[in-house]
Parts: structure tokens; sequence; C-alpha cells
């Protein structure tokens, strides 16, 4: 199993500081739609893994229970399912690129990451917690 690329830390880490999110970082939220992202800041990207297989069952359900299907009506209809699996898919890459073992994951920077949170405000004040950690050792 390939190593992972990024810092890792426990969900289990004391906050140091309160340190604020910085639009300067890069956030990304990965989780299963199961595990709703919460303390959202703006900017954060969101990516449930899971999303491209729900959406695409749902799609080949509704459309298996139609019997005149126009090619037409299929892609302005689903448009915007298309591009929920297209997004989800491209998440998927990521998140392998980055090495990630364990969902919930939120990552800033592509460097740091916290496992088994679904706060992503709180995650990222416990990376900048052992960011500020690390200086004193």
């Amino acid at each position: 199993m390939q190593s992972s690329k990024i810092k890792k830390f426990s969900i289990f880490l004391i906050l140091l500081s309160t340190a604020n999110f910085s639009m300067a970082d890069k956030i990304v939220y990965f989780g299963l739609l199961s595990q709703v992202a919460s303390d959202v800041p703006n900017g954060v990207q969101v990516c449930y893994l899971d999303n491209a297989t729900t959406t695409l069952q749902a799609v080949n359900t509704e459309l298996s229970q139609n019997k005149n299907i126009d090619p037409n009506r299929i892609a302005s209809q689903y448009s915007a399912q298309l591009q929920s699996i297209s997004d989800s898919v491209l998440c998927q890459v990521q998140a392998e690129q980055l090495g990630i073992t364990q969902l919930p994951a939120v990552v800033m920077n592509d460097e740091y990451v916290v496992y088994g949170q679904t706060s992503v405000t709180s995650a990222v004040q416990e990376i900048h917690g052992a960011m500020g950690a690390q200086h004193f050792d």
C-alpha cells in the first residue's frame, strides 16, 4: 500500500490555538454522503466520493422505467446529475492522488490532513494548532 504523501494529524490532537481560517489555504473535505460536512467556510471544496455511484444508480433506475428515451431530453433533463457524477469522479482521483486512506478527511494545502472530523472549521483549527506546536519542537 502506498504511503500517504501528506502529513497526518490525529483527531485526538489537543488544540493549542484557535487559528483563523485563511482564504489563502486550499481546503478540501472528502467524505461519503452519510458523512455530511459541517461548519464549511466559503471556498472549501466538498467531495462526496460515493456521489457518482448513488447518482448514476438513481438516473439508471429512472431511465429504465421510461419506454421512450429521447437522447436530447436526457441530456437537458439530467445535465445537473451528469455534472455531479463527473465532479465526484474527479474527487475520487484527487483523493487517490493525495493518498487519502480514511474518510472523512479534511485536507489543507495538499499537505496536511485530519481524519475522522466532519467539522471542516474544527479540522482546520486542529491543523493550525499542530503546525504551531511543530514550531516548538
